[in-house]
């Protein structure tokens, strides 16, 4: 009497099917394989667009760069920084820093807020004009160029001095009086820092070609259909935001105001080391969070991970940063 096998027939075939199929797959990956292709190291232009009421906005990256981990906060001991963000799985030496840019488009005026770095600030940076012209626009149709304030990262893309012209060569500029003049001072230089002196090089380097085309301001006021400049001292001495507002939305551009997704929420009195006036800036960080939490403004923050926009929402009593979701329908 011949055994049963401990294999049914339709196992047996399963197996069969399987091996073939996988010798198969094998003869045909090792045929048509393209192993050797370089790898792709770039990214898709860096631009994002959406809408505030009729107003559309459109985000600009103009790179990143990397500051040491003690300009987040110079008034807490440093392990505690440190230990803080590395929680939060941010390396633990130096910390990145996006720039994000918003050209507002009103169908009237093209606003931009600030100019960006340019191309002798960091080797990561200066990609502003080419995403510019990624997103549809050239320099040429710059309307006015709003700045928050004259650091280098902000301002130093003002001038294209291969050229010796403006970068955006129709606009207009409009910035708070007190940075204007704070800046474009002859004593400027010894005002500051001596580790920051080329702050102020290079910010009269850039602001003193552009006399007689600023257009200044001390307190809040509409400088295009829809955009308000809004002084929020601090940071620097005329540093200022900007509040889009159309159709019953708002949109708050913070510049420097907000620096850290974690740290300006969570720990608003840590002090970060290029704060000019350290103890205004905390009392401005409170209030333009309170005000971004009240109204149910979106935020676009510079130095936040692009495109930088979220809303600011509370939580057992404490505010905290949430991240917008990225849209395609604009």
């Amino acid at each position: 009497m011949v055994s049963e096998s401990p294999f049914s027939r339709r196992e047996a075939l399963t197996a069969l099917t399987a091996t073939t199929l996988t010798t198969a797959f094998a003869s045909t990956h090792s045929a048509t394989s393209h192993a050797e292709a370089a790898l792709q190291r770039s990214q898709l232009p860096g631009f994002y667009r959406f809408r505030v009421g009729e107003i559309e906005v459109t985000v600009l990256s103009d790179g990143v760069f990397t500051v040491p981990t003690r300009f987040s906060a110079e008034n807490i001991p440093e392990d505690q920084l440190r230990g803080y963000l590395s929680a939060l799985y941010y390396k633990p030496d130096n910390q990145v820093r996006h720039m994000n840019f918003a050209l507002i488009n009103n169908s009237k005026e093209v606003v931009l807020i600030d100019p960006g770095a340019g191309p002798d600030f960091r080797s990561t940076a200066g990609k502003l004009l080419s995403n510019l012209k990624a997103s549809g626009y050239s320099p040429e149709q710059i309307d006015k160029v709003f700045i928050t304030h004259a650091h280098p990262d902000h301002i130093w893309g003002l001038i294209d001095f291969f050229e010796g012209t403006p970068t955006f060569p129709n606009a207009t500029y409009v910035l708070h009086e007190d940075e204007w003049a704070f800046w474009t001072a002859d004593d400027a230089k010894t005002r500051l820092p001596k580790s920051l002196e080329s702050f102020a090089v290079g910010a009269v380097r850039h602001l003193k070609p552009i006399a007689g085309r600023q257009t200044l301001f001390s307190k809040e006021a509409e400088i295009a259909n829809g955009v308000f400049a809004v002084p929020t001292i601090g940071h620097t001495i005329g540093h200022s935001s900007v509040v889009v507002r159309s159709k019953g939305e708002q949109l708050l551009i913070t510049g420097d105001a907000f620096y850290h997704p974690y740290i300006t929420f969570e720990h608003p009195d840590w002090q970060p080391l290029l704060d000019m006036l350290p103890e205004k800036a905390v009392v401005t960080r409170k209030s333009l969070t309170q005000m971004a939490f009240a109204d149910r403004q979106l935020v676009l923050a510079f130095h936040f991970a692009f495109p930088g926009l979220g809303r600011v929402a509370k939580r057992n009593g404490s505010y905290h940063w949430v991240p917008a979701n990225w849209e395609w329908d604009t």
